[in-house]
Order: structure tokens, then C-alpha cells, then sequence
């Protein structure tokens, strides 16, 4: 078992050079990173034992992700290596740009607009680089191909707020628990016994938007659906320009437990020679506008009647200051980000149980491409 300490990673993470990507910030100015950490309630420690990393708990696990949405690809890759560790994200985007090289090289001089049956006319097959053919093979990858034959490429599980947690195998350790990801499905098995506790879907998505949802962003005339994404074709540029937006939300409870996951999340991608990908001369992902309300019941000791509780009124602490309600993010100049919103982590109650999820309600999402609104403001139900 390998273990490092998660300050230093952090701080060694911030003093890495930042790429000729334009990518986000690696932490927010008006927040003293060595602070946050010192603050924690954990040891700081990350462990890597037979591949995946290894959290004491939830609220180490939620932090490590919050923390290492707000670092360049390069700067995580850095960030496993010194744990000695290669997280499915990484995967991603090192698949991503040894195929952008690949294809620049291969199909150097020719225009990037033609269309596969064109080139294919021309005598020019395209086959995909080693590395992309050994992780659709092993199944970390999966292959879309489109109406037009031209060919995209994605992580094949579906959480992609926990892409940069897990391993190879889709595995994370967090507590007693072992998290595995298989495609739609999260399992989890006990450490101790072996035996599995239970699984559920990635998504669960409830289209009134209260308990579990999923809000895309929407352009009529100037979308396509793809599996749960609605990509937006730019109407900027041309339809070899596409991006997508969605939040997310979905809420769970034991009696003592409530836990819930909520982070929005954008992707923007440009087609050359038939081929999607994430590119970076086409970073139009501007930011986000958004506001929420949410309440849940807690049923205290020697109170027969449950309580309710709003986010005006409530015994849960934004322990590592997420964005809360309302939230404007702008000028992030980039073509992939994940961001983690308030409330999102698991909490507790000493002196009652929690009686029902936490319920989302109210919520506007306007998510920005290319300097402003693109044009739409989906509010949820």
C-alpha cells in the first residue's frame, strides 16, 4: 500500500506549470488552500492499495474530487503519478490527445470538413491509435458512431463526477465500502465480508426534478440526443462544433445518513475528419448561472411529528464551501468541467434520523458558451 499526504500533493499540484490548453484554474484566489485541508476532519492521507485509491470516507472522497475539478488534466496526470495511480479521466484524455496527434498527422494538408465517405473515397482509412484500441477492448472506452459515420468516443461508465476516483477496473475504496462502476451500474461491497450491499443505476432520473434528476441543456432545431446528453450543435459556428450541459442530482437516506451528489457538468467538442473529440482550439464553455431551494424532514428524539428543513434553516454545514444558491461562474475558457454544488456529501444527525431525501425544488440552471448565455435558460419543474 502506497500512502501520500494530500496537502502536499496539493500544493506540489499547484506549483506545476499550466499547459498551452486553456483550462480552468487551479484554485480559487479568494481560498487559502492550505487552510481548507488543514481544516479537514480526516488525515489528509490518500492510500493506493492493488490500484485504487483508498478514502477514509465520504468527506474525504467529496473533497479529493472538488479539489481535483479545479486542476488541468495535466496537473492530475502529475498528481497520479506521485501516487502511483492512473484514474479513468486521465485515461480519457490521454486517449484524446494521442488521437488529435494521430489524426493531424495522418490526415495532414486535407481539409478538416470533409466527411468519412469522402476521405474514405480518397483512399484514406483512418485506424485509431494503440491506445484507443486496447481501452475500447478492455471496455474503459466506448465507441458512438453517428448517422454520417463519423465516430466519438467516451468513458464507458456513467458517473463521470467519480471518472478522476476511480481505477482501471472502475473501483474505488471508500471506508469499508468498495465502489465499483460497471457502466449504468454502481455496486458496492463490503471490505470486511465480501458480500455485496446493494446497486442502483448511475442516473435515476425523475423528470418532475425533485428527488433524482437530470437537466440538459436544450436548443430546439440545434440538437441531437446522444444516450442521456443532449449535444447542442453551436450556433456560432457551424455543425462541426458541439457542446452539452447538464446538472445533476440524486438523493439517498439511511435514518442517520442523508447523502446526496449535485454538480453540473459541460463538455465541448469539435469534428475533424470525421472524428469528435475535445479540442483545444474550441474551448467555448463560458460558465454557469443557477439557483436552488431544497428542504428535507429529520424526525428528533421525543418529537413525534417529523420536521421540516429548508436551506434558510438547516443543521447541514457547507463544510468545504461549495458554490450555493445562486451560483455564477464565468469566464472559464474551457472545453470540459465538472463542478460540485451545494448540498453534495453525505451528513449526519446526532440527536435525530433523517425521514425523507433531500428534495431539490425551484431550480433555474443557464449554463454560457462562448462569452455569454447561449441562448436558452432551461428552469427545472
Amino acid at each position: 500500500m502506497k500512502k501520500i499526504l494530500y496537502r502536499s500533493l496539493i500544493l506540489a499540484g499547484m506549483g506545476l506549470a499550466i499547459t498551452s490548453c486553456k483550462k480552468e484554474t487551479l484554485v480559487p484566489a479568494t481560498e487559502d488552500p492550505v487552510a481548507v485541508i488543514e481544516a479537514l476532519s480526516f488525515s489528509n492521507a490518500i492510500e493506493v492499495e492493488d490500484g485504487a485509491l483508498v478514502f477514509e470516507n465520504e468527506q474525504h472522497l467529496n473533497k479529493t474530487l472538488e479539489d481535483l475539478s479545479l486542476m488541468t488534466p495535466m496537473e492530475r496526470i502529475e498528481f497520479e503519478d506521485q501516487l502511483g495511480f492512473r484514474s479513468q479521466g486521465s485515461i480519457l484524455f490521454m486517449v484524446n490527445e494521442a488521437e488529435n496527434a494521430h489524426q493531424e498527422a495522418f490526415f495532414k494538408g486535407l481539409d478538416p470538413d470533409l466527411e468519412v465517405a469522402e476521405l474514405e473515397a480518397m483512399g484514406y482509412n483512418y485506424k485509431p491509435t494503440t491506445m484507443y484500441s486496447e481501452y475500447l477492448e478492455k471496455g474503459i472506452l466506448k465507441e458512438i458512431i453517428h448517422a454520417d459515420n463519423s465516430r466519438s468516443f467516451e468513458l464507458a461508465i456513467d458517473n463521470p463526477h467519480l471518472e478522476n476516483a476511480v481505477n482501471e477496473e472502475g473501483v474505488v475504496i471508500v471506508g469499508d465500502t468498495k465502489i465499483t462502476l460497471e457502466g449504468t451500474l454502481v455496486k458496492e461491497y463490503s471490505l470486511s465480508t465480501g458480500q455485496l450491499l446493494g446497486q442502483h443505476a448511475a442516473h435515476k432520473v425523475n423528470l418532475n426534478g425533485e428527488y433524482d434528476f437530470q437537466k440538459n441543456a436544450r436548443r430546439p432545431g440545434h440538437e441531437v440526443q446522444s444516450g442521456n446528453k443532449w449535444w447542442i450543435y453551436d450556433p456560432g459556428q457551424n455543425s462541426n462544433y458541439r457542446y452539452y450541459a447538464q446538472a445533476y442530482f440524486h438523493s439517498s437516506y439511511t435514518t442517520q445518513l442523508l447523502a446526496q451528489t449535485y454538480y453540473w457538468i459541460a463538455r465541448a467538442e469539435q469534428k475533424k475528419w470525421g472524428n469528435w473529440a475535445t479540442r483545444n482550439d474550441y474551448t467555448p464553455i463560458w460558465g454557469i448561472s443557477a439557483a436552488w431551494a431544497y428542504d428535507y424532514w429529520v424526525k428528533y428524539k421525543g418529537i413525534t411529528a417529523p420536521q421540516k428543513h429548508t436551506n434558510t434553516f438547516n443543521p447541514l454545514p457547507n463544510t468545504y464551501n461549495r458554490p450555493t444558491s445562486p451560483y455564477n461562474l464565468s469566464n472559464l475558457h474551457t472545453n470540459y468541467t465538472v463542478r460540485y454544488m451545494y448540498p453534495h456529501g453525505t451528513f449526519t444527525i446526532s440527536l435525530g434520523a433523517f425521514w425523507e431525501n433531500l428534495r431539490i425544488f425551484n431550480h433555474s440552471y443557464v449554463f454560457k458558451f462562448s462569452g455569454g448565455p447561449s441562448g436558452y435558460n432551461y428552469t427545472g419543474q
